[in-house]
């Protein structure tokens, strides 16, 4: 049996960076539970400073804090949520008044 071994490289489209970060699911303010997720992207369209965008993939989807120094803890993301994805992650932060 002849095997051969091939050596391909593979190169990741620039969307999958955030999926390949995992660092970007929190700003100082809120934190995003992907597991939850279920890409209905309400909270991206909530947020008044852009901070949130979406991993679309067609295998993967979900939110991800995009802009996390942008946030300033207005919790529209969370209040909009409606599979509890995203959460306050400090109660003692200074926010914005609601």
């Amino acid at each position: 049996m002849n095997c051969h071994i091939l050596k391909t490289a593979i190169v990741l489209p620039a969307t999958w960076e955030p999926f390949i970060d995992m660092k970007n699911l929190q700003s100082k303010f809120v934190a995003v539970n992907p597991h939850r997720c279920e890409a209905c992207w309400q909270c991206v369209e909530a947020c008044p400073k852009q901070v949130i965008g979406k991993i679309n993939l067609w295998v993967h989807k979900h939110v991800y804090i995009k802009y996390p120094d942008a946030c300033i803890g207005c919790k529209k993301c969370i209040r909009v949520c409606p599979h509890d994805a995203i959460r306050e992650r400090s109660t003692s932060a200074q926010r914005v008044s609601e």
